[in-house]
């Protein structure tokens, strides 16, 4: 009898260490897999980006009296354009004042980004994200936004 305990106590302690084993290849294999989902991903980013040849700016000129909540919301607003499918590389960001009297000092506010054609650059034109943002933000701005696009080469 004592040799039966002994034995299925040995077959225990041998399916602990089994499972243990087993949990640590799940985990790696869990891991590794990861690694590879993000690393395909960016691959494909980067052959996608490497076709880019539209770039959009846009120049926001803002009122001179909007609280800084309304500036962070005008920029959090920006952001949210980058969710747009076609939308890759989105930039924003405010003038900085170096001396050029040349520079486009009216517009505040600034954003950038690239499409990989014309066809994708109207679907963002288009889309809902796009509309409500220009809807949300209009109240923030002192004029009609400028806008410069052009082909990369």
């Amino acid at each position: 009898m004592k040799n039966i305990f002994n034995f299925f106590l040995l077959l225990m302690v041998l399916a602990g260490c089994q499972q243990n084993n087993i949990q640590e290849q799940l985990a790696a294999c869990q891991q590794e897999l990861s690694e590879k989902t993000e690393a395909l991903e960016a691959a494909l980013n980067s052959s996608e980006s490497e076709n880019l040849s539209l770039v959009h700016t846009v120049y926001l000129n803002v009122k001179d009296d909007i609280s800084e909540a309304d500036r962070s919301r005008l920029i959090e607003g920006i952001k949210t354009l980058a969710s747009i499918p076609g939308v890759y590389n989105l930039k924003t960001g405010s003038f900085k004042d170096l001396g050029d009297k040349r520079a486009l000092s009216e517009y505040e506010v600034v954003l950038q980004m690239e499409f990989l054609d014309e066809e994708a650059y109207r679907h963002y034109q288009q889309d809902s994200v796009h509309i409500g943002f220009k809807k949300s933000v209009a109240d923030l701005l002192a004029g009609p936004p400028a806008t410069h696009d052009f082909i990369l080469q």
